[in-house]
């Protein structure tokens, strides 16, 4: 007993060969348009996580000058490719780095300005020197800010 009858060829369901080629060429099409977008948000995305990390190593940074009772300072060295936290010790003389972050190895093409500069934080927590703001420049995604008040607190400034 056959209970459905047989389809003629002409008329199964499905798309044809001119169709699915027609999709194919539309989606290309809208895929070659948003790649250059997407490729731009990448980049800001990235210089966010940077300016996130340098945040959290500022607040790093104070809290270490806290906990030792001593000052310690942000560095920028003088390519703006990489900075560090330094803790002074108890002699008052010497320092302990305590991280290192290469820009050129986490974040290539990010730049930390101003060169040559550093945030520095007393016993109390509260900014006693060096720059109050740093700008990371990444080419055209622009520039990022981040600002240090005099009691310390850091915050996302664009």
């Amino acid at each position: 007993m056959h209970t459905s009858p047989s389809r003629p060829l002409g008329c199964r369901r499905g798309y044809s060969l001119p169709e699915l080629l027609a999709t194919l060429v539309i989606l290309g099409i809208l895929v070659a348009i948003a790649a250059p977008r997407l490729r731009g948000v990448g980049g800001l995305a990235r210089q966010t996580g940077a300016m996130n990390q340098l945040a959290t190593d500022l607040s790093l940074t104070r809290m270490r000058a806290i906990r030792a009772g001593n000052t310690a300072r942000l560095v920028i060295n003088s390519t703006g490719t990489a900075y560090r936290v330094e803790v002074r010790k108890a002699d008052g003389v010497t320092t302990d780095t305590v991280k290192t972050v290469r820009l050129t190895r986490d974040h290539p093409g990010l730049l930390l300005r101003p060169v040559l500069d550093s945030v520095v934080f007393d016993s109390r927590g509260m900014r006693r020197g060096g720059t109050e703001r740093i700008q990371a420049v990444r080419g055209s995604a622009g520039v990022d800010s981040i600002k240090i008040s005099p009691l310390g607190k850091v915050t996302r400034a664009r």
